[in-house]
């Protein structure tokens, strides 16, 4: 597997649960249905620690590609960085 296409897999993953989770946040605030039927399945503790992982790979696998391996950043990854990391600050 080449580095490309780990990091395909990693963005696309990455992409995928970053979605999920704050789609989920916002059907979690927005519906009490869907409020009840979450904290049936896991507790709000585990909703934040799951975003929290997520904003916390997404950023570490940013730096480490944009430091590490001096790979050049790219418009649209700009505007996901602005989004990526105060995520990790305000969760």
């Amino acid at each position: 597997m080449t580095l490309i296409q780990f990091s395909t897999g990693i963005s696309v993953l990455l992409v995928l649960s970053q979605i999920a989770l704050v789609g989920g946040w916002g059907a979690y605030l927005c519906s009490k249905k869907f409020r009840i039927w979450c904290l049936s399945l896991v507790s709000e503790r585990a909703w934040m620690g799951a975003t929290l992982i997520v904003a916390i790979v997404s950023m570490v696998s940013s730096l480490v590609y944009s430091n590490a391996y001096d790979l050049a950043v790219c418009e649209l990854c700009y505007y996901q960085r602005l989004c990526m990391y105060p995520q990790v600050l305000f969760l």
